[in-house]
């Protein structure tokens, strides 16, 4: 009886017990109690993904420890997510995704007590600047959620020259955003505090640097992210843990004068450029779209290899020794970066090869170039009167002028895609015209200068169009001029006169070279005739090139030859080929100076297509001049010698030659040949043989 009766004495008084909670729970309670202890998840707590209640966001810092990292060390979770263009060649050591711990740059610079200075080398001094203020240096810091909370991210931060703290999901969605503020941003502490109702995920802060002031570049972070309610749900990130947490960033950039795969003056970021994310199965992870500054970022991604493949666009090519798409491989909790160089489609233009032509097909809008006609941007019906030009695309041409509804560009056949030049032309010739001073019969509508290698073969072409014109069924008549260093002018005049289809432009073309005269100076205009066409002379231009046209390998110029004594006389016979792009030749016979192998006078003949083609015997050849008779097989006299040349070119490809040295000893009947370098080594001995 005693013990049942204090059995139900105990139940009693935990019944009491319970019922005094519950009473008093009802009661409001003026301030609310915080547990003593932390709420603790046993899901939250697994391999290497301890839950805890705050985090030590601090940069150079073991986040584990909170000791400071030594100088010169990599920070563990502090990232560099990309590498933005900078204001000169990029040749500098910067490696994604190393965050360094830096020196001060000078007494007090981005001092914050607890935490240490990070940059994207490993010393604070860098003195190129950001290209772009708006696309900054970003440095990550991951972290994550086992369950849903309410934090508190706060701290203090400076930067050297402007900075800003960001906190985003994993997706790369933005939830806050804190600037530098202050004139001296490493010297001056800039608070940063906000609460956050998290879900179960993948989050990281992300701190934007940006240098405009070039000598020393760093910033410092001193901050924390704390569990409002004290549950031990926060995770730093590891193999285990956080583990959709890297990244992998893109960096566009089209160049405007090469197509080297590397950042030059006036290139520019690639804006609304589609880039895939695909894992080893060749499935798409992610897409993306760069930004105005040319980037884009795949985040969230899992450790593992990727491939980053880029859709192309119409008119533009990957650039040299550059692919449309790029393997990366992605670190636990780390990640890549990749850059995709694009420049203009060579292909459109009348040949391939390094085109010398600022701002060829007007992508760049008015730039780059001269003109006497007077520019307007106006975009309006009437616009461009006589005397003016636009920089447009077809369906902006439409607007301009009913009659201008028949151009397209040439490259992308679309009325709202690729821009060409249009110009209005003038009455020429007239005393007045519309009261203004008098017009002249030609007037330049695109003028460029170069700078160019007066041994170097070149093509220059551009595409042209007759635009449609009200009441003045004129076609417009251009000359092309080409003025070297003051010393040679070519001109090249033609009628444009073209289909009515909107993609039917016409090609000019001229190849050239200056072989040694002038000064490397070259000055080229498109001149527009205006005598005797009336208002009028409408007219398009688009992708100019000035093409630098290679040599024909040696390979297609060699040849073989067949030497066949005769009765004091010789015969030669020879086989070439062409190929498809070097698929023109000349041949060449002359009977040579033994001193210097020089043509002796009159003796040369060149080329007469109409009985030496790839394969030949030289028909009509005497052997003494260069008057050729009959059609027998050419002779070569015992006793002398002769050089036999070939030569081969192409319309995109600039001359080659190849030659051999022949000849037949008095008292001999063995023909010998020799190419020109072997006859130089042996001349002493060869011409011994010739009596010479």
């Amino acid at each position: 009886m005693k013990q049942n009766f204090l059995a139900r004495y105990t139940v009693m008084l935990v019944l009491l017990f319970c019922t005094s909670v519950s009473s008093n729970a009802q009661t409001p309670v003026k301030k609310k109690q915080r547990p003593a202890t932390a709420v603790i998840d046993k899901r939250c707590s697994t391999n290497d993904c301890a839950g805890t209640t705050s985090l030590n966001i601090s940069t150079g810092i073991n986040p584990q420890t909170g000791a400071l990292l030594t100088v010169g060390s990599m920070d563990g979770v502090w990232r560099l997510v990309n590498y933005p263009p900078v204001n000169d060649s990029q040749t500098h050591p910067v490696t994604i995704p190393n965050a360094y711990v830096i020196r001060k740059y000078q007494s007090g610079w981005n001092d914050i007590s607890g935490a240490g200075i990070l940059s994207f080398i490993s010393n604070p001094r860098f003195e190129p600047n950001n290209l772009y203020r708006g696309q900054p240096w970003r440095f990550r810091r991951n972290f994550c959620l086992c369950r849903r909370d309410k934090v508190k991210i706060s701290g203090l931060m400076r930067a050297d020259d402007a900075g800003a703290i960001k906190v985003y999901d994993s997706s790369g969605a933005l939830m806050y955003s804190k600037e530098i503020t202050g004139n001296h941003a490493y010297n001056t502490d800039t608070p940063f505090d906000t609460d956050l109702t998290l879900n179960a995920g993948s989050y990281f802060v992300e701190f934007e640097l940006v240098n405009i002031g070039g000598g020393g570049t760093g910033f410092v972070v001193k901050g924390s992210i704390e569990s409002a309610t004290r549950s031990a749900y926060l995770q730093n990130p590891s193999r285990n843990c956080c583990k959709k947490s890297g990244f992998v960033s893109v960096q566009k950039i089209l160049e405007k004068e090469n197509c080297n795969g590397k950042r030059d003056r006036g290139d520019t970021p690639g804006a609304g450029w589609t880039f895939v994310l695909k894992n080893t199965n060749g499935a798409v992870v992610q897409t993306k779209e760069t930004d105005s500054n040319g980037e884009a970022f795949f985040n969230g991604v899992e450790a593992g290899n990727y491939t980053v493949q880029e859709q192309g666009k119409s008119g533009w090519r990957p650039a040299d020794n550059h692919g449309s798409s790029k393997s990366v491989t992605v670190s636990p909790n780390g990640g890549a970066q990749v850059y995709f160089f694009n420049c203009r489609d060579n292909t459109k233009f009348c040949c391939p090869g390094k085109n010398l032509v600022r701002n060829p097909s007007f992508e760049f809008l008015n730039t780059e170039f001269a003109s006497e006609f007077i520019y307007t941007d106006d975009v309006s019906s009437g616009a461009v009167v006589p005397g003016k030009y636009n920089i447009i695309t077809g369906a902006q041409a439409e607007i301009i002028s009913n009659s201008w509804d028949s151009v397209q560009d040439p490259s992308t056949c679309n009325s709202s895609q690729g821009y060409f030049l249009a110009v209005n032309g003038q009455t020429g010739g007239s005393p007045l015209q519309r009261g203004g001073d008098p017009v002249p019969e030609k007037k330049v509508v695109w003028e460029q200068d170069f700078k160019i290698n007066t041994w170097t073969d070149y093509k220059f072409c551009f595409k042209a169009k007759n635009l449609s014109q009200v009441g003045f069924p004129t076609r417009p008549k251009l000359d092309v001029i080409f003025t070297n260093g003051g010393m040679n002018q070519d001109i090249l005049n033609k009628d444009i006169n073209t289909p009515n289809g909107k993609c039917d432009w016409m090609t000019v073309e001229k190849a050239f070279n200056y072989r040694g005269t002038g000064n490397g100076n070259l000055k080229i205009q498109i001149v527009l005739h205006q005598d005797k066409h009336g208002d009028g002379n409408d007219l398009a231009l688009d992708d100019i090139a000035l093409i630098v046209r290679k040599k024909c390998p040696v390979e297609v110029a060699k040849f073989t030859a067949l030497l066949n004594p005769q009765n004091g006389y010789f015969t030669v016979d020879v086989e070439s080929k062409l190929s498809s792009k070097c698929n023109k030749g000349a041949w060449a016979v002359c009977e040579v100076e033994s001193s210097n192998l020089e043509c002796k006078n009159n003796s040369e003949v060149y080329n007469p297509q109409q009985w030496w083609v790839e394969n030949t015997n030289f028909p009509g050849y005497d052997g003494v001049t260069a008057a050729l008779s009959g059609t027998n097989p050419g002779k070569f006299l015992n006793g002398r010698l002769y050089r036999i040349k070939r030569g081969v070119f192409g319309d995109c490809h600039a001359w080659n030659e190849y030659s051999v040295i022949v000849g037949m000893p008095l008292n001999s009947n063995q023909a010998v040949q020799y190419t020109e370098a072997e006859f130089k080594k042996r001349k002493v001995e060869i011409l011994q043989k010739f009596g010479f």
